[in-house]
Order: C-alpha cells, then structure tokens, then sequence
C-alpha cells in the first residue's frame, strides 16, 4: 500500500511582525527569487488584532507557496496533478527550503524558536475490504463498529522524544494522523472523488521553546532527522495495513 504525497510543507518560526509588503520589498524579494519563478504577492491573515496584508511569494501554477506570515515562515510545495510527479522526493523539497529559506533570512535576518515538517498524502483507491481492514489495524473498535465500519475514522498519536540536533538536546513532537476521508486529490480536479486514507505526518520542535536558537543552518540536520523519522513511520503503517 503506497502513500501518494499531496503537500510537503516546512515551517520557520520566527517574529515577521515588523515585515510589511511595501514597494520596495517586493521588488527586493522579485529580484532574489526570480530564477525560483517565485513572484511577490499579497494575502490577507487574520489575527488577533483582524486582518493584515501579509507577504507570498508564489509560482503562477501555485506548486510552489511561501507565506511570510506574522510568527512563521511558511514553504509548501503541492501536487498539481493527480499523479504529483511534480513534488519529487522528499529530500530534494528539503534543500530547495532551505535555500530559499536562507535566501529570505539574507533580506529579514530573524532567528527562529521552532522548526516543523509536515507532510500529508493519500492511500488511495482502497476496496471495501481493505478499508475495512485498515481500520481494524489501526484502531480497536466496540463489537459494534466491526459489524458495519464506520463511514468515517481517525487515529492519531503524538509522541515526544529527546534529539541532539547541532550539539543541543531539543524535544521534539512526533505526530502521525491517519484516516479514513472522501475528497478530490486536486481541489479543481475534473475526477470525481474517491475515498481512501488520508496520512498526515507532523514533525516539530517543542512549542514551549521561546529561545530563539535556530537559523536557517539549522535546517538540513532538522530536516534529515525528520525524514528519516517520517520514513520510519510509513513504513511501519504499510507493514500493518498489509499484514
């Protein structure tokens, strides 16, 4: 059973309070990333405080996204067909990150407290027996459920565990999400929808931190834990869907 990826996303949290979408920055970001076809737009976030024009850069078929948001800088990368032969591998989203990243932190220099990855994708086309059994493996359901599984299901778990990451312990959260959902692989996709499991992996630095100790150099160790961390679990839920 295979996960077909939809979204690779990193997070860098950081204070951009003070980063507004002024002429001049914009035309400072279309320049450092015109060989990405990353162009500068707007978007509007809500806060707290309502609503602020915030900074995106963003290619014109929208595979490519970075959110310049109040407390975080927001890479994702998404499918643009049903296939997302376009997102590649993992570890190449990774690099590309943190180049751009570093490339941002050049024009905003700002340390960060937290790091995250984040990845959510689909086993898909899934027979009622399957899905059945999938959720038999993940879960331990009532006597009731089993006589008819239920239309919809989720299992989810959280794990923290201690990491040394460039000479320093950091805590981190482990977050595996699956569950049985009806949806379209592509929101503008021609295809009708299809049910399957839908897995979501959420990789993070402790939320507690305030020490902002990490910099755009701090990525690649992050990130090559993360993935290997990521891999393992996949691993471990195809073997227990397929056994």
């Amino acid at each position: 059973m295979n996960e077909v990826p939809f979204k690779f996303q990193v997070c860098y949290f950081t204070d951009l309070s003070t980063v507004e979408p002024t002429a001049e920055t914009i035309a400072s970001l279309a320049k450092e990333f015109n060989d990405r076809r990353l162009l500068p737009t707007t978007y509007q976030e809500v806060g707290p405080l309502g609503s602020t024009m915030r900074l995106r850069l963003q290619t014109t078929d929208r595979e490519w996204a970075v959110d310049l948001d109040r407390n975080k800088i927001d890479v994702h990368k998404n499918a643009v067909s049903p296939s997302a032969e376009n997102l590649g591998f993992l570890s190449q989203f990774s690099g590309d990150t943190h180049d751009i990243i570093t490339r941002l932190l050049n024009v905003f220099p700002s340390k960060a407290n937290r790091l995250a990855l984040v990845t959510k994708g689909w086993l898909r086309d899934l027979s009622d027996e399957a899905m059945k059994r999938a959720y038999t493996q993940l879960l331990h359901p009532l006597p009731y459920f089993e006589e008819s599984p239920p239309v919809e299901w989720s299992s989810r778990s959280v794990r923290r565990v201690s990491v040394r990451l460039r000479d320093t312990e950091e805590t981190m959260n482990v977050i595996l999400g699956a569950g049985r959902a009806q949806g379209r692989f592509l929101l503008d996709s021609p295809q009708p929808p299809f049910e399957g499991i839908l897995v979501e992996v959420d990789i993070n630095t402790y939320q507690g931190n305030t020490d902002t100790r990490f910099t755009a150099d701090s990525l690649p160790e992050f990130l090559e834990h993360a993935v290997q961390v990521r891999n393992l679990l996949l691993q471990q839920l195809r073997e227990r869907l397929d056994g």
